[in-house]
């Protein structure tokens, strides 16, 4: 049984991944039809103090889906969470078309980092991290 839980400075790892989860479909499973709202509901994720950054990061991916046309699916392999840091690190595969047909399948990391406070985990910050990069050492 899965026991997921937000105290007022922390959160359970179910918590995180169920979150995680969330916040990587509305963020990266996009078609030109849908990304403008589905990055609303992702800001209403965001903590009010990093919104200025994670917005700029979605209007550049939300201009990039529109104009060239592009859907694009991200197939979670693995996830990776440490708590004490409320840091979340999620592989996969995100593939891109450009209408119906196969551009690019590309492997990748990303780094989500959350802030806890007052029964609430917010999202911090988001990034795709290099494979070689040193922090991932040990991780995956």
């Amino acid at each position: 049984e899965t026991k997921m839980w937000v105290s007022s400075t922390n959160v359970s790892n179910e918590y995180l991944t169920m979150l995680s989860r969330n916040i990587m479909d509305l963020m990266l499973n996009l078609t030109p039809d849908t990304v403008i709202a589905q990055h609303k509901q992702v800001l209403r994720l965001v903590d009010s103090q990093d919104s200025k950054d994670i917005t700029a990061k979605l209007a550049e991916i939300s201009q990039i889906i529109t104009k060239s046309n592009i859907s694009q699916n991200f197939f979670i392999k693995d996830i990776r969470i440490i708590n004490k840091k409320h840091v979340v690190y999620i592989s996969g595969e995100l593939q891109e078309y450009i209408d119906t047909t196969l551009s690019s399948s590309v492997k990748q990391i990303y780094k989500l980092t959350f802030r806890v406070s007052d029964f609430a985990a917010l999202l911090d910050n988001f990034e795709l991290i290099k494979p070689d990069d040193s922090q991932l050492k040990g991780i995956f």
